[in-house]
C-alpha cells in the first residue's frame, strides 16, 4: 500500500501575500489580451461603414455642382486639397502634447477649404470630381484601416489606430457639413446670379429660392461639423474605449440631421408645384439642344436644393451611434431593461429629442400634404421609428406595417406610384411583407417571456427568424436608401410630371428615406441579432442575398415585359452609375464586419 500524501501546510497571511503574483500591466499582456485588443478594432467595424457612408456623401456634394452659363470642364472644388487635409486630420500626432494644435490647425485649413472651393461644373466636371472623390475616399479609408504595424510588430498600437480610423470618419463628416453649410449659404446668391442665354443674348434666368430649404441646411450641415468637432475633442475617451463614449450624443444629433433632410426633402419637392414654367404644361418640351435653357434652369433648381449630402450624413451618423458594445445583446436586458442610471439619462435625452422630431414632421406634413393618403402613410411610417427604439417592436412593426399597406393599396394602377419595373418598388414590397412577419415573430417573443400569460419563456428558432428577417430588411434598406440618392444627383434636367408635386414629395419620403432608420432601431434595439449561435455565414448570407435576388427579379421582369430601365430617362447615366457604386461600399463593408 502506497504511503498517504503529505497534509498540506497553510502558510501563515503574510506569507501568502508575500506569495501572489504580481500584476500584469497591460504592456506585459499575455497573448490572450492582446487577441482581446483585435476584437475592439473589429467592433468598431461601425466606423468604416459610417465612414463609407460619409465618402458617398462627399461624391454626391460633387454630383449635385450647380450648372454655370459658362460650362466647366475642369472641377474647381479643391477636393484634392480637403482629402489631403481630411487625413492630417485623422493622423497620429507629431508630438503627442501638440495633438490639440496639429488637428485645430488642421481642421481650420479645412474647413476653410470647403467654403473656398467653388459648388460649379458641367456634367463632364461632376463626373471627373465624383469619380476623384469616390476613388481617394476609398483609398483613404483602405490606408487607415489596413496600414499601419501589425499586431506583434514594433509600433503597433490598436487603441490609437482605432482612434485615428474614429477620427477620419469626423473629418469626413465634418467636410461634407461644411460642403452642405457652404452650398445653403450660397442658396439664393446662386438664383440672382443665374442667367439664360441665346446666341448673343444674356438675361436673368427663371429661378427660385426658399428661404426654408437654404437654413435648414444651414442648420443641418452646422449640426454635421458639431458632431466631428465632439468626436475630435474626446479623443482621450475614445481612444480608451473607441466609440462608445460619444455614441448617445450622436445617436441624438443624427435625429435631428434626419429631421433637417426630412424637412428639406418634402418642402423641396413641394415648391415644384409653384415653377409652373418649368415643370408645367407651359414648360418646354424636347431634348436639350431644344429646350437647353430650361434643362439648366430645372437642375438649378433640384440641385441648389438638393438634401441628398444630408440624407447620407444622417444615415452615416446612425450607424457610427451604434457600436458592438451599445447594443442589446440578451434577451433579459431587452424586455427587463435594468435600471442604469447612464442609460436611463441618456434613453430620456434621446426621448426627448425623438419628440421634438416627431412634432417637427406633424407640422411638415400638415403645412405640405394637400391630400389625406400621403400625409397617413408618412405619418406612419414615421412614428414607427421612435416605438420601435422606445416602445414594443411589434406595435412598431404594425405601424410601419399599415404604412406600408396604406401607400401600397393607394399606389396599385397608378403610373406614378407601384410598379414593378422601378426596383425600388421591389424593395417595398419585401419591406412589407419582411415587417409583417417581424410584427409576428416579435409578438409572440412578447407573449411567451414577458406577458401577463406567459413569463419567461421563448422559442429559439423563432428568435433566430426574427434576427435573419431583422438583418434582411436593414441590408435592403440601407442600399436603397443611399443609392436612391443617386436619382436625385444625376438628374439632368429633363420634362417630369406629376399631378402633384406635393403628395410626389412625402412619396417618394415614403419609398426611399424612413426605412433605413426603422430598420436602425429594430437592429439597435433588439438582441436577436447578436445571438452567437447564428453563424457568421449565415448572416452575411442573408444580408447580401436578399437584395441581390430582389434586383435580380427586378432585372428578369424588365427583359420578360421588354421594358427599359427608367432610371436613366430622366438623370444622367453615368453620375447615376457613380452614385450607385458609392452606396454600394457602406453596404457592402456592413455586410461583412457588422453581421
Amino acid at each position: 500500500m502506497e504511503p498517504l500524501p503529505p497534509y498540506p501546510v497553510v502558510a501563515p497571511e503574510a506569507d501568502l501575500a508575500d506569495a501572489q503574483p504580481p500584476l500584469v500591466s497591460l504592456e506585459d499582456a499575455p497573448p490572450k489580451l492582446v487577441e482581446k485588443s483585435d476584437l475592439l478594432e473589429i467592433a468598431e467595424g461601425n466606423v468604416i461603414s459610417a465612414g463609407a457612408v460619409f465618402v458617398a456623401s462627399i461624391v454626391l456634394d460633387a454630383l449635385t455642382a450647380l450648372p454655370t452659363t459658362i460650362v466647366l470642364d475642369v472641377p474647381t472644388s479643391m477636393r484634392t486639397t480637403a482629402l489631403v487635409l481630411v487625413a492630417l486630420v485623422a493622423a497620429p500626432p507629431v508630438e503627442a502634447d501638440f495633438l490639440f494644435e496639429q488637428r485645430g490647425l488642421a481642421c481650420l485649413l479645412l474647413l476653410v477649404t470647403a467654403f473656398y472651393g467653388l459648388h460649379n461644373g458641367g456634367v463632364n466636371a461632376r463626373i471627373a470630381d465624383a469619380l476623384y472623390s469616390l476613388l481617394c475616399g476609398w483609398a483613404v479609408l483602405l490606408i487607415f484601416g489596413v496600414s499601419g504595424p501589425k499586431p506583434g510588430e514594433r509600433g503597433h498600437d490598436a487603441k490609437g489606430k482605432r482612434e485615428n480610423v474614429i477620427a477620419l470618419s469626423a473629418a469626413l463628416l465634418g467636410y461634407a457639413g461644411a460642403r452642405i453649410m457652404r452650398s445653403a449659404l450660397y442658396h439664393p446668391s446662386e438664383v440672382t446670379a443665374f442667367t439664360a442665354s441665346y446666341e448673343d443674348i444674356e438675361a436673368r434666368g427663371y429661378a427660385m429660392a426658399d428661404d426654408l430649404v437654404a437654413s435648414t441646411l444651414v442648420f443641418g450641415g452646422a449640426l454635421c461639423v458639431c458632431a466631428a468637432g465632439i468626436i475630435l475633442l474626446n479623443h482621450d475617451a475614445i481612444y480608451e474605449h473607441g466609440c462608445e463614449p460619444v455614441a448617445t450624443v450622436v445617436a441624438q444629433l443624427s435625429v435631428l440631421i434626419f429631421s433637417a433632410a426630412f424637412v428639406v426633402q418634402v418642402a423641396g419637392y413641394a415648391r415644384i408645384d409653384e415653377l409652373e414654367a418649368l415643370f408645367g404644361d407651359s414648360a418646354c418640351v424636347g431634348d436639350v439642344d431644344v429646350c437647353a435653357n430650361s434643362f439648366r434652369a430645372r437642375r438649378l433648381y433640384t440641385a441648389n436644393s438638393s438634401p441628398a449630402a444630408l440624407w447620407a450624413c444622417a444615415v452615416g451618423l446612425t450607424i457610427l451611434a451604434f457600436p458592438y458594445d451599445r447594443r442589446c445583446r440578451t434577451r433579459r436586458d431587452y424586455f427587463v431593461h435594468p435600471e442604469d442610471p447612464d442609460e436611463l439619462e441618456a434613453a430620456t435625452g434621446s426621448g426627448n429629442v425623438a419628440l421634438a422630431a416627431s412634432i417637427i414632421a406633424v407640422v411638415v406634413v400638415y403645412s405640405y400634404a394637400d391630400s389625406l393618403w400621403p400625409a397617413l402613410e408618412l405619418l406612419l411610417l414615421f412614428f414607427s421609428i421612435p416605438a420601435a427604439w422606445y416602445s414594443s417592436t411589434w406595435i412598431a412593426c404594425v405601424l410601419h406595417a399599415a404604412g406600408m399597406l396604406v401607400y401600397t393599396v393607394g399606389r396599385l394602377g397608378d403610373p406614378f406610384g407601384f410598379d414593378l419595373t422601378f426596383l425600388t418598388h421591389w424593395y417595398v414590397a419585401a419591406t412589407l411583407l419582411i415587417t409583417l412577419v417581424l410584427g409576428a415573430t416579435t409578438f409572440i417573443s412578447w407573449l411567451l417571456y414577458a406577458s401577463c400569460c406567459s413569463t419567461g419563456r421563448y422559442v429559439p428558432w423563432l428568435e433566430n427568424t426574427t434576427a435573419l428577417l431583422i438583418v434582411a430588411l436593414v441590408s435592403i434598406q440601407l442600399f436603397l436608401t443611399i443609392a436612391s440618392l443617386a436619382i436625385i444627383s444625376g438628374y439632368d434636367g429633363s420634362i417630369m410630371t406629376t399631378a402633384s408635386w406635393r403628395s410626389a414629395s412625402l412619396r417618394w419620403v415614403t419609398q426611399h428615406s424612413l426605412g433605413f432608420f426603422f430598420a436602425a432601431a429594430l437592429v439597435g434595439g433588439r438582441f436577436e441579432c447578436h445571438n452567437g449561435h447564428i453563424a457568421r455565414w449565415l448572416l452575411r448570407l442573408v444580408w447580401f442575398a436578399v437584395p441581390i435576388a430582389l434586383s435580380a427579379c427586378w432585372a428578369f421582369t424588365l427583359f420578360a415585359s421588354g421594358s427599359f430601365m427608367p432610371y436613366g430617362t430622366t438623370g444622367d447615366v453615368t453620375s447615376i452609375v457613380i452614385a450607385t457604386l458609392a452606396a454600394l461600399l457602406p453596404w457592402s463593408i456592413a455586410g461583412v464586419v457588422m453581421c
